[in-house]
């Protein structure tokens, strides 16, 4: 899916069509401020990201939904992303710790309020059947659904 080039601006977007199913979404890259990128979806949803390579590696971070986000905004949240990775400081990362320390308290919760999880039974079974050669990959989804 070829990316088009245009300068964004409020007026510019909102005479953007929406894309029909066949073509499911359309991405357009701004002239202005290159790593931002919009992606419209055949359904109408509207996002904005930050496309980068940082250490040989492609990632494209969501910025936000343009209706909530205007395009000063998207370019201000570029303009400090981009400040971040020069400090060092990897968003993605940042991230993923954020949801790391979520589940873990999710997971803290779960087990404060029953004893018994999947993933209790999970790990159980996984010890049992180790010599069985068991995919561990298919059950760790999966992991703290609450049985009764």
């Amino acid at each position: 899916m070829p990316v088009i080039l245009l300068n964004f601006t409020q007026s510019a977007l909102n005479k953007i069509k929406v894309p029909t199913k066949e073509e499911k979404i359309i991405q357009f890259r701004d002239t202005k401020e290159r790593n931002l990128l919009l992606i419209i979806s055949y359904t109408g949803f509207r996002r904005f990201y930050l496309v980068i390579n940082i250490g040989g590696r492609y990632y494209k971070i969501k910025i936000g939904t343009s209706p909530d986000l205007t395009v000063k905004e998207a370019r201000k949240k570029v303009m400090k992303l981009k400040k971040d990775i020069a400090n060092g400081i990897h968003p993605m990362e940042e991230r993923r710790k954020i949801n790391r320390e979520r589940r873990e308290k999710r997971h803290k919760r779960l087990e404060l309020q029953n004893g018994l999880t999947f993933g209790h039974v999970a790990d159980k079974y996984r010890n049992r059947r180790k010599r069985f050669g068991l995919r561990f990959n298919l059950i760790s989804d999966i992991y703290n659904f609450e049985l009764r």
